[in-house]
């Protein structure tokens, strides 16, 4: 529960750097390029060719790490079929239905 709330805090604390840095540096920057005639920005630019723009990406990959390989745990252990089986029986014990 700790580690939690300690990887929570964590995200949170990158959450504000990566706004920061936004709010600093990227708001009304004119080295990234306009395209087309929306003048719309690419933000995969900055990614690529700005040093503030590779930090955010950097503080991005952080924020996601360890996500997959949760969710994965998570969805075994939705499918894993003792688990069904224990939740399916309790529910016909109650005179419930799975549907």
């Amino acid at each position: 529960m700790r580690t939690s709330h300690l990887k929570k805090s964590k995200n949170k604390s990158i959450r504000i750097q990566i706004l920061n840095l936004q709010d600093e540096h990227c708001m009304g920057c004119q080295k990234m390029p306009a395209y087309r005639k929306s003048e719309n920005r690419k933000t995969s630019w900055c990614a690529d060719n700005c040093r503030i723009g590779k930090q955010i990406k950097q503080l991005g990959e952080t924020l996601l790490e360890g996500r997959n390989e949760t969710m994965a745990e998570q969805m075994a252990e939705e499918r894993n079929w003792d688990v069904l089986c224990e939740k399916a029986e309790k529910l016909r014990e109650q005179k419930l239905s799975w549907a």
